[in-house]
């Protein structure tokens, strides 16, 4: 591979559990002109990681959190710095001499080299029938359902442009993710072509595949992929709700309040996955130009009230990661306590100070509305909920010394008034909840939020941050019980007023 010294960076992704022996056979072997080799360690319990130091010291190893190959994958490529990036085993099943072929494949035009046991000069010294027949009929079907023309579906031997990764990001835990990418290169339009590579046999160990149950989940992915091949082409913006961040609450509360140990836990997985933190403003304002300004991975933490517990156990965090947020206060409670919740039993939970406010907005943070007293404004009158706003509104910048330009809702609950009077107010923007994410086409004072509850580990915030899993499912329950419960709240409060004035 010498004549490609001076051409892009190349990196190499090889996800391990406990493949020691076998990393003899696989390290020493790859061409010294790969640039990088990210090794994504799975909690192997052999020496893997002191054999791989040993063999290569400048390979760069990441400790798996969450379990899977394609979960090792894709923290491999949010890690990779170069500008090809290949896929390579690390039970001596793929052959690092061949990473020339794909090498070749890409700098002659192609976008994405996808490996082949099945094309003249290729095979197979592992593949035993019964895989073999699966894999043939798997390709088949995503023939026919996508237009490919594949002859091997699923095998793990790839290589394809860093740039296109950013296109097709990746959702899938386990094996599948070999497929789901064959897929979503190909409805990305990229340009694809099959490599004749030669499987080897594991030499040590044994394989974490099984064939029935990996095979159904290629299956299954396969289906959805087709469900959504043709949805729109928006990208989608997860929004995160976050309240308190205390190992202590009520029973009451106990959902609303994240224990700092799983907080810390969601930043690293964020870090880790390379996602980058964007306030709301800066949302709104890449919605105003079509999303252009989004980084690769976006997402948005938000934080409603105002506890104390945000500058004690969330602001150190943030800072240690870069991460900036927005953060909404309601201002009545301010130096205070939290004295709306005392149906809840926390109407003593601290809230922050005017100087903390002030050291948190000077970090970077940004700082919005969330009403004064933490009232369902839907259910005021448009006076009173007028004042709410622009109390809140007013107080902050007041306090801050700059201008405040989002809001946020109590409870999530707004009509079409609330939203025209928060836009009166001088707000660009404005958060509900929704359980769904928002996109640039959201209207900037409808958006969409995922609310993180106590029990939010980090599968379930992987699961919020996949845009075709579990959002379907939570915004149809979103959508079934939210009507019924707006008529009862609204009703009442129309009651109460009437009884008062008469």
């Amino acid at each position: 591979m010498n004549k490609y010294q001076q051409h892009p960076r190349i990196s190499v992704v090889i996800p391990t559990r406990n493949e020691a022996q076998n990393l003899y056979h696989v390290l020493p072997d790859i061409p010294p002109d790969v640039s990088e080799v990210i090794m994504v360690d799975g909690h192997s319990t052999d020496d893997t990681i002191a054999v791989a130091r040993q063999l290569l010291p400048s390979i760069q190893i990441i400790q798996q959190e969450r379990r899977g190959k394609g979960d090792a994958l894709r923290v491999g490529f949010a890690a990779c710095t170069g500008d090809i990036i290949v896929m390579l085993d690390a039970d001596g099943s793929t052959d690092p001499t061949e990473i020339s072929r794909f090498i070749d494949a890409l700098l002659h035009g192609y976008d994405f080299a996808k490996g082949s046991r099945f094309l003249p000069d290729s095979g197979s010294h592992d593949l035993t029938l019964l895989r073999c027949l699966g894999n043939t009929a798997l390709s088949q079907l995503v023939n026919i359902l996508f237009g490919t023309r594949y002859s091997d579906l699923c095998y793990g031997y790839n290589a394809f442009w860093k740039h296109c990764i950013e296109r097709v990001p990746m959702n899938c835990d386990g094996f599948e993710i070999e497929t789901q990418l064959n897929i979503r290169m190909h409805k990305a339009g990229f340009k694809i072509v099959e490599v004749p590579s030669i499987e080897r046999a594991r030499l040590f160990g044994q394989s974490n595949l099984r064939t029935f149950r990996d095979g159904w989940r290629v299956l299954n992915m396969i289906f959805k992929e087709r469900m959504t091949a043709s949805l729109p082409e928006t990208q989608k913006v997860p929004i995160l709700m976050y309240h308190s961040i205390s190992n202590h609450a009520t029973p009451k509360f106990r959902e609303f309040a994240l224990f700092p140990k799983l907080f810390a836990e969601q930043m690293r997985y964020l870090h880790q996955h390379r996602y980058t933190p964007i306030t709301i403003s800066q949302f709104v304002a890449a919605q105003s130009q079509n999303g252009a300004r989004l980084p690769e991975r976006p997402v948005v933490l938000t934080f409603d009230d105002g506890f104390a517990d945000f500058y004690e156990e969330a602001l150190p965090i943030l800072k240690h990661y870069g991460f900036p947020a927005t953060l909404y206060v309601a201002t009545g409670f301010v130096n205070g306590t939290s004295r709306w919740l005392h149906h809840e039993g926390e109407a003593d939970r601290p809230m922050l100070t005017w100087e903390q406010l002030r050291e948190i907005s000077a970090s970077g943070i940004e700082c919005g509305g969330h009403s004064h007293t933490h009232p369902q404004l839907d259910t005021l009158s448009q006076a009173e909920a007028s004042h709410e706003i622009m109390q809140s509104k007013q107080l902050l910048e007041e306090h801050l010394g700059q201008k405040v330009l989002s809001f946020a809702y109590p409870f999530g609950y707004h009509t079409a008034d609330i939203c025209r009077q928060v836009r009166a107010a001088g707000c660009t923007s404005a958060c509900a909840v929704k359980h769904t994410m928002s996109s640039v086409t959201t209207n900037p004072f409808t958006l969409a939020r995922l609310m993180i509850k106590s029990d939010t580990n980090q599968d379930v915030l992987a699961a919020l941050l996949d845009e075709h899993a579990s959002q379907a499912i939570a915004k149809m329950y979103s959508r079934l019980r939210t009507p019924l419960w707006r008529v009862v709240r609204r009703s009442s409060a129309t009651m109460t007023r009437y009884s008062q004035k008469g």
